[in-house]
């Protein structure tokens, strides 16, 4: 029985020609051209638990597909149609993810260009030992005919060959921006690459600054204060930026970041899912940093049901927000308490009021009460979305929780027919230490 098939059947899914492709045929045999170069062994994820999954921490929707040997993972997200979809990026650190397109050929062309990325204080994902190659190998292997015809045929779009090549010209240029925009035109994993540019407007400009000799030069903690001009260098007083630069020998002028531009990628990302909490920070700061109070808490309100684990807080340097309340929407909200006094909605008062407890219980408890009812009223396919939450809304305060998480999925999933979900959080369940 080939690959595929085993999978097919292990999972109870149906897979594309696509999916079939990258199972069986050659394409496993490819010398990929990113860090993410070891394709998992397809007999590994058909075991009762597999070793490679992490329980708790990786989407419970999600199978490892394709690693770098130092923890992180593409992973796909298992559908309602029991068929294969969307792929992530799953940073073991943390469990942070970000969507990296609908098709393989995407996340191994994204994971390749990203090597590219100029070098910051902060590496987005995949820390800077877990790099594996130089940059002119990266190229050579991008390169080479096998994997480019494997490309080309599996890239969507009639232009994928042309557009290909482009992109590799361009990094070959080390112009990792307009390599950026040419597969953002053809629409190759957008939400990455509009995260990717974002990160070039507002962060690539303040790292000139970024250096924990100033924070002491003004005698300002480094976190949370200086985190925070970071993430927006315009909130630094003429004193400050006076004093930095008479320090600084290396650069001339004030940095300068692209809000319209950062909050205008993040208000396309908006338009198509609120799920991603990062595009909710920016579009958000950047209506509050222009006096628009009102439409930034409602932008605030829709994206804080976004899971914790997407703000990529580190990369954007907005993690400062969030060291009380998990999720950059949720303090902001906070911030806003006293006009949002009325407010409503049970969810957002969790991070307006006091509280007894650690917000990660409340939360999870919040979320697996919901669901719990709908189990008992039969609504399993809003049982299956509450109990997702309730794991991987903030995570949990005690790993046991898991179990009871992970086994509601499952009986909701099957009772749904999402039998494909319900292998997954059975796998995952599996995997729990007894």
């Amino acid at each position: 029985m080939k690959p595929a098939e085993l999978l097919a059947n292990r999972y109870e899914i149906n897979l594309s020609a696509a999916w079939k492709d990258w199972l069986n045929d050659s394409v496993m045999e490819l010398k990929l051209p990113g860090m993410m170069r070891k394709a998992v062994d397809v007999t590994q994820l058909c075991e009762p638990g597999p070793s490679v999954i992490w329980p708790g921490f990786m989407l419970p929707d999600t199978l490892p597909v394709l690693g770098n040997d130092y923890g992180d993972w593409i992973c796909v997200r298992v559908n309602p149609s029991n068929d294969l979809g969307e792929l992530i990026y799953w940073y073991h650190g943390g469990g942070d993810w970000i969507p990296v397109g609908n098709t393989m050929a995407e996340a191994v062309l994204h994971d390749a260009v990203d090597q590219f990325r100029p070098i910051r204080t902060q590496m987005i994902r995949s820390a800077t030992e877990s790099r594996i190659d130089t940059l002119a190998n990266v190229l050579a292997r991008l390169n080479y005919s096998q994997l480019r015809n494997w490309l080309g045929r599996s890239l969507p779009g009639d232009d994928a060959l042309l557009i290909l090549s482009e992109v590799i010209e361009w990094i070959g240029n080390q112009d990792h921006n307009a390599a950026l925009r040419a597969m953002r035109q053809i629409g190759w994993c957008r939400d990455a690459i509009a995260c990717d540019l974002i990160e070039s407007y507002l962060q690539l400009p303040v790292q000139v600054i970024a250096q924990r000799e100033y924070a002491d030069l003004l005698d300002i903690p480094w976190f949370p204060d200086y985190i925070n001009l970071l993430f927006d260098c315009e909130q630094a007083s003429d004193a400050q930026r006076v004093a930095i630069a008479a320090a600084a020998t290396k650069w001339d002028g004030w940095p300068q970041q692209d809000w319209t531009k950062a909050s205008s990628l993040a208000s396309e990302v908006l338009q198509r899912r609120h799920d991603l909490g990062w595009a909710t920070a920016v579009c958000g700061w950047q209506q509050e940093r222009s006096g628009q109070t009102d439409a930034a808490i409602d932008i605030y309100k829709r994206g804080v049901f976004g899971s914790a684990f997407t703000d990529q807080g580190v990369r954007l340097n907005s993690h400062a927000e969030t060291d009380e309340n998990g999720k950059f929407a949720a303090a902001r909200l906070a911030h806003f308490r006293d006009v949002l006094a009325l407010e409503e909605d049970k969810y957002i008062q969790l991070f307006l009021r006091r509280r007894e407890r650690s917000l990660l219980a409340e939360v999870c408890d919040f979320w697996f009460q919901r669901a719990e009812k709908s189990e008992s009223e039969g609504d399993f396919e809003e049982a299956y979305r509450l109990f997702y939450r309730a794991g991987w809304d903030m995570g949990v305060s005690r790993m046991q929780k898991y179990k009871s998480i992970l086994s509601g999925l499952e009986r909701c999933a099957r009772q749904a027919g999402w039998n494909g979900m319900a292998k997954v959080a059975e796998a995952h369940q599996n995997c729990l230490p007894a």
